[in-house]
């Protein structure tokens, strides 16, 4: 039986069901190493979308933090503190119109 390294590749698609190319060790090598960079980074784009879900949850977890603070001192501290620059602020915060 042939090896199928040196031999001749039919492909098999629409319109080009005949063509045929001569491949050699050099082909299959190089076919392997581009398999291999492609999962690679695969891999790491795998990685680092799993590591940007985390730093979203850890920065969604503090920003719902932070605007419970800033909720906090608007109900709570408005009538100790009437409409004093900090509750303006804290309102437009809280309405993203901070500044």
């Amino acid at each position: 039986m042939e090896s199928p390294i040196n031999s001749t590749l039919k492909v098999g698609y629409p319109g080009k069901e005949n063509d045929q190319f001569n491949v050699d060790e050099s082909d299959v090598d190089w076919l392997i190493q581009t398999v291999d960079q492609a999962k690679a980074r695969a891999d790491k784009n795998k990685q680092d979308l799993e590591d940007m879900d985390r730093q979203l949850f850890k920065e969604q977890k503090e920003n719902q933090r932070l605007r419970k603070a800033l909720e906090d001192i608007v109900s709570k501290r408005k009538d100790y503190f009437g409409e004093s620059e900090l509750i303006i602020i804290a309102e437009a915060a809280l309405e993203g119109d901070a500044t």
